[in-house]
């Protein structure tokens, strides 16, 4: 009966995810300084969608645009983004809105946004939960990261991960803080420095959306 269950729970994922639709948005132009640490929390997800055998494509600049970005979210269920964010967008190379308060939205109606993006949980996040987005992860304050340190987008990341492997909200949740514990230790050995930003990161994190949500909701 266990090995039916497994059996039947892994034919479940595997279900779901030939549905699943990843949108990777990632600014890593040439002159912009954080263009390394954007590029491997892009590469992280595109090898974890590789490994679970999860579809998706990549927007990277000069591509990294609110057109290109919409027309994108219209076909996925998981928008992720790595780039600079303000209270109202975020933004790309060069520094025009991708996403907005004053772009259009509706194309997240029923999806789900991930942004590794400073404070665009302060004001975007309501605006795109108005028109319908089901769930949203991001943060309130700055987004801090070291070079050198995978600690930084494997926190970050976590999430997403979780969701994509069948967690619920609130057990992605769960993970992502015990993966930010986890992370923090860590540099707490390394580098001391870099791990107080990294507390500071999750202090910052945003997580709206309801707790039973699952990814399958969203196919």
């Amino acid at each position: 009966m266990n090995a039916e269950r497994i059996k039947q729970q892994y034919i479940d994922i595997r279900t779901m995810n030939d549905k699943a639709k990843v949108l990777i948005a990632y600014n890593d132009d040439i002159s912009e300084p954080s263009r390394q640490f954007f590029y491997d929390c892009a590469t992280d997800i595109r090898n974890h969608c590789i490994q679970k055998d999860v579809y998706y494509q990549t927007i990277a600049p000069s591509k990294l645009t609110e057109t290109n970005i919409m027309a994108a979210v219209y076909d996925s269920n998981i928008c992720y983004i790595a780039a600079h964010g303000t209270k109202c967008s975020i933004i790309n190379e060069q520094e025009e809105d991708i996403i907005s308060t004053h772009t259009t939205n509706y194309n997240f109606n029923g999806k789900s946004l991930f942004a590794v993006s400073c404070y665009c949980a302060q004001i975007l996040k309501d605006e795109l939960m108005k028109i319908g987005l089901k769930l949203f992860v991001g943060y309130n304050s700055s987004f801090t990261e070291f070079p050198g340190y995978e600690e930084f987008y494997t926190s970050a990341n976590s999430g997403l991960k979780a969701f994509v492997e069948g967690a619920s909200v609130d057990e992605m949740r769960k993970i992502m803080n015990g993966i930010y514990d986890e992370c923090y230790k860590s540099l707490e050995v390394k580098n001391p420095l870099a791990a107080d930003a990294l507390f500071d990161n999750r202090e910052a994190l945003v997580i709206a959306g309801e707790g039973n949500l699952h990814l399958s909701d969203l196919l």
